[in-house]
């Protein structure tokens, strides 16, 4: 009103936009698919994953998708100059193996077991003591201890899941037995002292 003016003059920094990007591992179903960001300087994450799960704040989460279909997931950032970020991509789960694998078994010492997995392309037996071929469906087992087989199956996706078949060994039975008196053409009896025989083959040489 005075006729009076004055100017004030501020410096205005205009900060870089932090843009990013994720990554992620193989996104097979039913397995862990781990997500990293490639970004630096980073305060905090919000990662929407396009499943409907709730949304992880680790810098680098493992998610599980259950069911096929296409996600759109979403990482939104923040630098810590206070700067947002947002990036989305698109992601396409993979189908993972259907294994059947054979039933639980039982064999006496130095038996053997025919195991037999189904459902992939590429078969891994852990631990490889004990079978004929580990790289293959149907390995023979002949394990010297009671062992849990583990099989790891892969298909053309790349994608690998894993089941179990455990073989139980039985020691074999120590056999003594009593006998009469052994005189010459007269009969001798034999007698086991084993208990739960199911069977008896004599041999008397």
């Amino acid at each position: 009103a005075h006729g009076c003016r004055d100017t004030v003059k501020h410096t205005v920094t205009i900060l870089p936009p932090d843009t990013g990007q994720f990554t992620f591992t193989r996104p097979c179903i039913n397995s862990p698919v781990t997500f990293t960001d490639t970004a630096r300087n980073i305060a905090s994450y919000s990662w929407n994953f396009g499943d409907g799960t709730p949304n992880s704040n680790l810098p680098a989460p493992t998610h599980i998708y259950t069911n096929a279909g296409t996600y759109t997931v979403t990482l939104i950032l923040r630098s810590t100059l206070g700067c947002p970020d947002t990036i989305r991509e698109i992601l396409t789960t993979l189908p993972s193996p259907v294994v059947t694998i054979s039933n639980d078994t039982t064999i006496c010492r130095y038996g053997s077991a025919q195991l037999l997995a189904t459902g992939g392309g590429t078969y891994a037996w852990m631990p490889v003591s004990g079978l004929n071929n580990a790289s293959i469906a149907n390995p023979l087992a002949t394990p010297a201890a009671t062992t849990t087989y583990t099989v790891f199956v892969t298909n053309n996706f790349n994608c690998t899941t894993k089941d179990s078949v455990k073989v139980t060994v039985f020691a074999l039975p120590h056999v003594p037995f009593t006998s009469d008196t052994p005189c010459v053409n007269a009969f001798l009896t034999f007698s086991d002292t084993l208990a739960n025989i199911v069977s008896y083959n004599w041999n008397f040489g």
